[in-house]
């Protein structure tokens, strides 16, 4: 019922007082954002409960259990939320046509937020493992009722439908550290550990938009043409993130984690190994 009150009363709440347009643009902009969440994000943690399970008598394999899963969401979602917001202009006109061009603003914000969202999405079924329930409802009431409804409140008659977002965005950005904080103390894990695993991910995020966002902009009226713009802008930002995934592996010395079980994956272990040695 919580997390049902999260999700839906934004929508109770714009179509009541802003009508049904508002509704509508809210609503294509949240299935829009939400995508690396419920396409990247959701399959990973319908398979880890199991596992936490299995884990949860010996502190030390569920710590590594949970940093090896929030290590595989970073370097998915991460990029790709954060991908999402950087192409969201030419990807409405391309993909939804000019008529959606309000949704560009939410799409931005909420792609922002589905990123902070999909990095706590691991909270839960560690704390259920752990036998915690009470934690994550506590967590859930203290997040819907007394961060995300009273923003929604504010920001909705501040700044209208472009509110709703900022509510979602600032709530979950408020939430992640104190989730965080909540597993370093159950499973005795230091957040050192969990920011070992995240600054890869969000560095080479940061080249990537920088890369995207500074490279010489050309002016298309042609919609193919805006078609290979939009393609060659999510290649060459996930190029550019590649990279600056490696590179930095390459700096911290090639430790544990997602990038290396990828890498073992794609046969490209040894090689990266030797050029380091």
């Amino acid at each position: 019922m919580i997390f049902f009150a999260y999700n839906r009363s934004a929508d109770f709440i714009i179509g009541k007082v802003l009508g049904s347009h508002a509704l509508g643009v809210y609503s294509i902009s949240y299935e829009v954002a939400s995508l690396p969440t419920t396409e990247l994000v959701a399959p990973i943690n319908r398979a880890v409960l199991p596992g936490y399970s299995k884990m949860s008598h010996d502190l030390l394999l569920i710590r590594q259990g949970f940093i090896n899963v929030l290590s595989v969401i970073a370097l998915c979602a991460i990029p790709a939320g954060v991908g999402i917001a950087l192409v969201a202009d030419s990807m409405v006109v391309v993909v939804l046509g000019e008529k959606w061009i309000e949704t560009i603003p939410l799409i931005q914000m909420l792609a922002i937020s589905g990123v902070f969202v999909a990095l706590q999405t691991n909270v839960g079924p560690l704390l259920m493992a752990m036998g915690r329930p009470q934690y994550l409802t506590f967590m859930a009431l203290f997040h819907v009722f007394f961060l995300f409804l009273p923003m929604l409140v504010f920001f909705l008659d501040k700044d209208g439908i472009k509110g709703v977002a900022e509510s979602y965005l600032y709530s979950n950005l408020i939430i992640l550290p104190i989730n965080f904080f909540i597993v370093s103390r159950i499973i005795k894990l230091k957040i050192l550990s969990i920011l070992s695993v995240l600054w890869r991910p969000f560095l080479s995020v940061f080249l990537m938009v920088g890369s995207v966002m500074y490279r010489p902009d050309v002016m298309i009226d042609d919609i193919d043409m805006q078609l290979v713009n939009l393609f060659f802008d999510i290649v060459y930002g996930a190029f550019v993130y590649s990279v600056g995934i490696l590179f930095f592996l390459w700096m911290s010395k090639y430790p544990e984690g997602a990038e290396k079980f990828v890498m073992k994956k794609l046969k490209v272990n040894h090689y990266f190994r030797a050029q380091h040695d």
